[in-house]
C-alpha cells in the first residue's frame, strides 16, 4: 500500500488539491453572489402613517445598520463605513435624542439603569507599571470636558433625570470628538516616551473607550434605536408620498463609491489589506462579516439616501430674508470719526475733594489769569513745589548682598582671631576655652547677632568687593526732584540728609560709593540738571505735598468761587449743572477759549471712531446730526469734539448670512423630525 502511494503520490496530491479548491470556491462564494432565500417567516412589526408595512428582517437590519457608524469600533468589522453618522448628526446633535429618551422613559429606564450601575464603578485605563500614564491625564490635556461629564454621570441617582441624560449625551459627543483610538495612541506614545517603563502588552488590543461602549445601542439602549429607526421609516414614507425617489442603482453606486474610498484607508491593515485592492471585494467582505442580507442592505441604504435628500431639500427650501439684514446692518454699519479735545487724565477731576486739591495746587503755583476759570500763563511757585529736577542713572548695592560672599569657615576663623573685638561689642560674651563651642551654646537670636556683626566686619575689610559690585551693578535711568523747602526723596533708600545729597549732585557728575547709612551704597551718574522747576499737580499729590499745603493755604473759598463761576457759565449756555457736575466742567472754559502755555495744562487731542455698538461717552444720534459738540462726565471730564467723517456701510456680511441660513436649516430639520416623532404610531401584527 505504501509502495502504491509512493509511486502515485503526485497524482493523489493533485486530485486532493483540485477537490478542496473546487469545494471552497463553490460553497464558499456561492452565498456571496446568490441572494439568500428567506429562511425565516416575515412578520410585520410596524405600519407607517401612510399604510406601508415593515417586516421584522428589514427592521432588525436597519437597527443594526444605524447603531454602528464610521470608525465607531476598534477595528474595521466593528464599524460601518456606509453610515457616516446619521443618528449622531440628526438625532444626538440636534437634541432629538433627549426627546426620544424622555418620551419613552418607561422602557428606557430599565435599559439604562443596568448601564448606570456599570458606569458608576467604571475606572479609566491606568498603566500597570507607571502612575504617570493614565487616561485621565490624557483627557485633561486633550478633552478636559470628559472628566467633568464623567463625574456628573457617576454621581446621578436617577438615570432618567435631565442631568443624567444630558451628561450621557455630552459624554457620547465628547468621545466622538476624541475617539478611543486617539486615546490609545497617546497612551502608547507616553509609554514609549518614558524611559525605563515596561510596555503593557494589553494596551495594544485593550478597549480604552468609555465604559467599553462601541455603538449607539451600548450608549442609549435598544428602545432609543427602535424609535430612531421608526422616525427614519416615517420620513422616508413621507418623502415617497411627495414624489421623492432613489433607485437601487443609485444606492449601489454610492455604496461602491464609499467602499472604494475605504480601500485607501485600509491598505496598511493586515486583516483587510488582501481585500482592500478593490471596492467590490471590500464591500462583499463587509457584508459577509457583519451578517447583512445584501438585498435588504441595499434597500436600507436607499432609504437612508432618501431620508438625507428629503431633509436637505426641506432645509434648503427656507432662506433668510435679506431685507431684515439690510435694515439692521444699515444702522449697525454707521460710524463717526471725531477729533476730541480734553484735558490729560491726571487733570480729569471727579469729586469736590479733587477740585479742592487742584485749586490748592494753583494757589501754590502762583501767577495770574484773566478769569478765575482760566489757567495761568506764567507762574511763581512756592518753595514747597519749586526746586531742581535731576536726570540720573543709578545703581545700588546693599551691604547684605556682599555679606553673602562670606563663607562659614571664613566667619568662624575671623571670630576666633577677633574674639576681643567681639567681647567689646557684646558684653555678655565671656568664654573660657574653645570660643566656637561657646558660640554654639548660645541661643539662636544671640548667635545670629554675633554672626551678622562678624560678616559686616569682614566685608569692611574687603573694600574691593564693594567697588567690584558697584562697577557691575545695573544702572537704571531715574528722575528725582528736590524741592527748595522741605525736600523729600523716597526712591533712594538710606539717604536722609537731602541738602548734603543735593550739594553732591550739583558739584559732581558722578557719585561713586556714596552712602549715608553704611547699608546702601550708590553709584550715580548725573546726565541733566534743570533748575527753577516745579512739581506737576500729579507729582505734588503723589508726594503728599498737597496735604501739607492745605495746612497753610485756604483753598475752600477759591473752590466756592470756582463752582459758582462754573454754574453761571453753564447757565448762560442753557445747561443746568449740580455742584457735583460742576466739578466735571472745571476746564470747559479753558478748552473753548484756548490752551494754557504751561505744558502740564495742554489739552490732549485724539481721533476716535465710534459706532452704535460702541458709542463711548457720546450720544450717537447726536453725532449723526451735529458737526460740533461738547459735554462732560465723571470719567472723561469736560470735552469738545468736531466731526471729521461719517460712514454708513450697508454691506451685508456674508458670514452672518451663512450663519443665519445654517440656523434656519437646523430649525427646519429639527422641527420636521420632531413632528414625525410626535406622530409615531405602532400597529404590530
Amino acid at each position: 500500500m505504501l509502495h502504491f502511494f509512493r509511486k502515485y503520490q503526485k497524482i493523489v496530491f493533485l486530485c486532493v488539491t483540485v477537490v478542496i479548491i473546487f469545494s471552497f470556491v463553490f460553497f464558499g462564494t456561492y452565498q456571496a453572489f446568490v441572494p439568500q432565500k428567506q429562511q425565516e417567516k416575515q412578520s410585520i412589526v410596524y405600519v407607517t402613517t401612510y399604510g406601508q408595512k415593515i417586516g421584522s428582517r428589514y427592521m432588525r437590519q436597519l437597527v443594526q445598520f444605524l447603531k454602528t457608524e464610521s470608525f465607531s469600533g476598534r477595528d474595521f468589522f466593528e464599524s460601518n463605513f456606509l453610515n457616516d453618522g446619521l443618528i449622531s448628526h440628526e438625532f444626538v446633535d440636534t437634541g432629538l435624542a433627549k426627546l426620544i429618551l424622555t418620551q419613552n422613559a418607561q422602557n428606557v429606564r430599565d435599559e439604562l439603569t443596568q448601564r448606570l450601575e456599570k458606569e458608576k464603578t467604571y475606572e479609566p485605563y491606568r498603566h500597570p507599571f507607571s502612575k504617570q500614564i493614565h487616561a485621565r491625564g490624557v483627557w485633561q490635556v486633550f478633552a478636559p470636558e470628559i472628566e467633568k461629564q464623567l463625574v456628573v454621570l457617576q454621581h446621578c441617582e436617577d438615570v432618567m433625570s435631565p442631568q443624567a441624560i444630558e451628561a450621557r449625551i455630552d459624554l457620547y459627543q465628547s468621545q466622538r470628538a476624541f475617539p478611543s483610538h486617539f486615546l490609545a495612541n497617546v497612551l502608547r506614545y507616553q509609554e514609549h516616551d518614558l524611559a525605563g517603563v515596561p510596555s503593557d502588552p494589553k494596551l495594544q488590543r485593550a478597549d480604552v473607550s468609555l465604559f467599553g461602549y462601541q455603538n449607539l445601542e451600548d450608549w442609549f439602549g435598544p428602545t432609543f434605536l427602535d424609535q430612531a429607526a421608526k422616525v427614519l421609516i416615517e420620513t422616508v414614507a413621507l418623502a415617497q408620498k411627495k414624489g421623492y425617489k432613489v433607485t437601487e442603482d443609485e444606492a449601489r453606486s454610492d455604496m461602491l463609491y464609499k467602499s472604494q474610498k475605504m480601500c485607501e484607508a485600509f491598505k496598511e491593515k493586515a486583516d483587510v489589506a488582501p481585500f482592500a485592492q478593490d471596492g467590490r471585494l471590500l464591500l462583499q467582505l463587509f457584508i459577509r462579516q457583519t451578517g447583512f442580507d445584501e438585498p435588504t442592505l441595499v434597500a436600507i441604504y436607499r432609504d437612508v439616501m432618501l431620508f438625507k435628500r428629503f431633509l436637505q431639500d426641506a432645509a434648503d427650501s427656507v432662506m433668510p430674508d435679506s431685507l431684515a439684514f439690510e435694515s439692521f446692518y444699515a444702522r449697525a454699519g454707521e460710524s463717526v470719526t471725531l477729533e476730541v479735545s480734553q484735558m490729560p487724565k491726571t487733570l480729569r477731576l471727579r469729586t469736590k475733594e479733587d477740585l479742592n486739591d487742584f485749586e490748592c495746587y494753583l494757589m501754590a503755583l502762583g501767577g495770574q489769569s484773566a478769569h478765575p476759570l482760566l489757567l495761568p500763563q506764567q507762574v511763581s511757585p512756592r518753595p514747597e513745589i519749586a526746586g531742581t529736577r535731576y536726570q540720573i542713572y543709578c545703581g545700588c548695592i546693599e551691604a547684605k548682598q556682599l555679606e553673602a560672599k562670606v563663607s562659614i569657615k571664613e566667619m568662624w576663623r575671623w571670630q576666633e582671631q577677633n574674639w576681643p573685638l567681639l567681647q567689646k561689642q557684646f558684653s555678655w560674651l565671656q568664654a573660657e576655652g574653645n570660643t566656637l563651642d561657646f558660640l554654639d551654646s548660645l541661643d539662636t537670636k544671640r548667635r545670629e547677632s554675633v554672626d551678622c556683626f562678624a560678616r559686616q566686619q569682614i566685608v569692611k575689610g574687603h573694600p574691593q568687593w564693594l567697588e567690584e559690585a558697584l562697577k557691575a551693578a545695573e544702572m537704571k535711568p531715574q528722575e528725582i526732584f528736590l524741592a527748595q523747602k522741605d525736600p523729600s526723596l523716597s526712591s533712594l533708600l538710606g539717604i536722609k540728609d537731602l541738602q548734603a545729597f543735593q550739594q553732591q549732585l550739583d558739584d559732581k557728575d558722578e557719585l561713586f560709593n556714596y552712602t549715608q547709612d553704611q547699608e546702601h551704597f550708590y553709584r550715580i551718574l548725573v546726565t541733566d540738571r534743570q533748575k527753577q522747576m516745579y512739581l506737576s499737580f500729579q507729582e505734588a499729590k503723589q508726594a503728599g505735598i498737597l496735604e501739607r499745603l492745605h495746612a497753610v493755604i485756604d483753598s475752600e473759598s477759591r473752590v466756592r468761587q470756582v463752582l459758582a463761576g462754573i454754574g453761571r457759565e453753564m447757565a448762560a449756555l442753557g445747561v443746568q449743572v449740580s455742584e457735583e457736575q460742576a466739578v466735571w466742567y472745571r476746564f470747559y472754559k479753558q478748552l473753548t477759549e484756548g490752551p494754557s502755555t504751561l505744558e502740564q495744562f495742554q489739552p490732549v487731542q485724539q481721533l476716535l471712531t465710534v459706532t452704535r455698538a460702541e458709542p463711548r461717552f457720546f450720544a450717537f444720534d447726536q453725532l449723526m446730526q451735529q458737526d460740533r459738540g461738547d459735554g462732560a462726565n465723571q470719567v472723561e471730564g469736560a470735552y469738545i469734539y468736531t466731526v471729521q467723517e461719517r460712514v454708513i456701510d450697508k454691506t451685508l456680511p456674508l458670514d452672518k448670512m451663512v450663519q443665519a441660513s445654517e440656523l434656519l436649516s437646523y430649525e427646519v430639520r429639527y422641527s420636521l423630525l420632531k413632528q414625525i416623532l410626535d406622530n409615531l404610531i405602532e400597529e404590530p401584527v
